[in-house]
């Protein structure tokens, strides 16, 4: 065979690889890097061979040819990962960002909404927020554009439920902040300053307890602020507790008041189980 020919069948070889292994890094990054590696070698072999010094090979040739290979790796890398749908069907809602896609094959997937955070399940906010979520794609025919995977293997992206955009969506509700660490879509940006002028959902929390997802996981989850209003009204409000007449739970304002009769006011009743706690409805 000579060198074209043999240049050629690499070539080949190599496209039809290609048409064989097209898969998602997103999905398989394991399996696509070693088929990336394998046609890396190949591609280093037909070079070495190519580039023997024999006179007849026609540089312009062999350059056209390796542009080919350079470009049909760069087609395998890219369009898989950033092009890749999933479609299927919701079938968990985990908080208002992060779900559970039933895709084909009876794959289950974890999905985590890109470009936006939601209030953690535990902030002020964190479980209307899911219940917006769940209320746009619970149970719901849905598909996700993927964007990436993150590092905790959940596949990341955009849902659509029908025409319906649900990360945009959410954010419109004021269910979502924009995840402007990750965010690429200045859209959203507009969206979440709309919800924020209007007050909706989250924005209209008290500006103490609007604190950003990513600073609540940081262990930011009570600003000095919050803490120094808390104490300065348990304070100024304990020169107006004095014992009087009442006798019951269903009598006290506050945990406070309850508190406050237990233990000056020597009102044991108040504690009916006897576990040092009282008016357990009010204290818990």
């Amino acid at each position: 065979m000579d060198d074209d020919a043999h240049h050629g069948a690499i070539l080949i070889h190599l496209e039809d690889q290609a048409g064989r292994n097209r898969i998602s890094p997103a999905h398989e990054p394991a399996r696509c890097k070693a088929h990336l590696a394998d046609i890396l070698i190949r591609v280093v072999a037909c070079r070495d061979h190519a580039t023997r010094p024999k006179p007849q090979i026609d540089d312009d040739g062999l350059d056209a040819a390796l542009l080919r290979v350079i470009l049909l790796l760069a087609c395998l890398w890219a369009p898989a990962a950033w092009s890749t749908e999933l479609q299927g069907r919701v079938v968990g809602i985990h908080d208002g960002d992060t779900l559970t896609l039933l895709a084909s094959g009876n794959q289950q997937v974890r999905i985590r909404l890109g470009s936006i955070d939601a209030p953690e399940s535990r902030q002020p906010y964190g479980i209307r927020a899911q219940q917006e979520l769940s209320s746009l794609a619970g149970r719901k025919e849905a598909r996700v554009v993927v964007e990436d995977i993150d590092r905790y293997g959940r596949t990341v992206g955009r849902l659509w439920v029908g025409a319906v955009d649900v990360n945009a969506e959410l954010v419109r509700r004021g269910a979502s902040w924009v995840y402007q660490q990750y965010n690429r879509d200045p859209a959203l940006l507009a969206l979440e300053a709309e919800a924020k002028a209007a007050k909706k959902g989250l924005w209209a929390l008290p500006p103490s307890e609007r604190i950003a997802p990513w600073a609540w996981r940081g262990g930011d989850r009570r600003s000095s602020a919050q803490e120094r209003s808390s104490a300065g009204a348990l304070h100024s409000r304990a020169p107006e507790l004095s014992c009087g007449a009442k006798r019951y739970c269903g009598q006290m304002r506050d945990c406070a008041e309850a508190r406050f009769y237990f233990s000056q006011c020597n009102v044991s009743r108040l504690d009916g189980d006897g576990d040092g706690m009282p008016c357990e409805r009010l204290c818990r």
